[in-house]
């Protein structure tokens, strides 16, 4: 199994590595850390899972750049350029936020939106919280369903 981790939690992303590593057979993990490297990445290979995370920079950050604007809502934003694009890789979102960005927006409004205009491809959204355990269960259950 090919697998793609797009988010700018390098901490977060260990953790979340660790996890599938431990539970399934993975030929390979690659990590991308913002919005416009996860989109080249998902255009230019081939995955078998995406994990997504919801709020993320424009760019990378780098010792010269601070990685341009926040996107908060970057997660949906990759899926509606997947979506037109054709490219139907089974996505999970992981988000540490259940409020996100300025205008408030809940995270389970947003799971509506996913559920009903990505279906083909999103799995599901894991609320990630280090303090709590049930992230872990949560991730492994939407990766079973598929593999």
């Amino acid at each position: 199994m090919r697998i793609l981790i797009v988010d700018d939690d390098r901490a977060k992303i260990d953790k979340i590595e660790e996890v599938i590593l431990n539970k399934f057979e993975v030929d390979i993990v690659n990590r991308k850390y913002s919005y416009q490297s996860g989109i080249k990445e998902i255009l230019n290979s081939e995955y078998d899972l995406v994990l997504l995370d919801m709020s993320m920079p424009t760019f990378d950050i780098t010792s010269r750049d601070n990685g341009g604007q926040l996107k908060e809502v970057a997660g949906k934003d990759i899926m509606r350029y997947m979506k037109r694009k054709k490219v139907m890789i089974p996505v999970i979102v992981i988000t540490q936020y259940d409020i996100l960005g300025e205008k408030a927006i809940k995270l389970s409004d947003i799971m509506i939106e996913l559920e009903t205009k990505y279906r083909e491809f999103y799995l599901g959204t894991v609320y990630y919280d280090v303090t709590i355990e049930n992230w872990k269960t949560e991730i492994i259950d939407l990766i079973s369903k598929i593999f």
